[in-house]
């Protein structure tokens, strides 16, 4: 009987094995999936990032060039000494 009881529970722990590898092997394959969502999400941020740094760039071109503007026309009227 006792062999028996062994084999019975030596049959059980594997069967339990097996199952508990399926389950690691389908969370593993989720967890490929959620990290090509998450570089497909970083590279769409990085982007967007990418265009709002260029934005930044466009405006601080623009405010440098006005205020140079504004200088020279106040230097040409005379309101600023030359």
């Amino acid at each position: 009987m006792d062999g028996e009881h062994k084999k019975w529970n030596d049959d059980r722990i594997d069967a339990l094995s097996e199952r508990m590898d399926m389950k690691f092997r389908r969370v593993d394959e989720r967890f490929v999936e959620v990290e090509k969502r998450l570089d497909r999400f970083e590279t769409r941020v990085d982007g967007r990032f990418d265009s709002l740094e260029a934005r930044f760039d466009n405006l601080q071109r623009t405010m440098v060039v006005t205020m140079a503007s504004v200088v020279v026309a106040f230097i040409a009227q005379g309101f600023l000494p030359h």
